[in-house]
């Protein structure tokens, strides 16, 4: 068994929180999930990881620049229903 302390108040707040919210029954619970983040993390190629962020990286200037599209979960839904709707006639249904 490994005890762990958290000496970073920031850390230490944020474990807390997590744990009076109901998100977590235990601070060992939220050690464990920011692991188990650190693990998937760790096995993701560098290359891969390289080009994630090289892609969030466009994505963020692009934004910055304005360059980007507002819509809501409705709209997207709204979309989808009328392309499903659109397959399904020319598909005799």
């Amino acid at each position: 068994m490994i005890k762990i302390a958290i000496t970073q108040p920031d850390l230490q707040k944020m474990v807390e929180t997590k744990v009076s919210s109901g998100e977590y029954d235990s601070p060992e619970e939220v050690v464990a999930a920011a692991l188990t983040l650190m693990q998937d993390d760790d096995m993701l190629p560098p290359d891969q990881l390289e080009s994630l962020r090289q892609q969030i990286n466009i994505g963020a200037q692009q934004a910055d620049r304005g360059e980007f599209a507002t819509f809501t979960a409705e709209d997207i839904i709204l979309r989808e229903t009328k392309t499903l709707q659109s397959r399904r006639k020319r598909n005799g249904h």
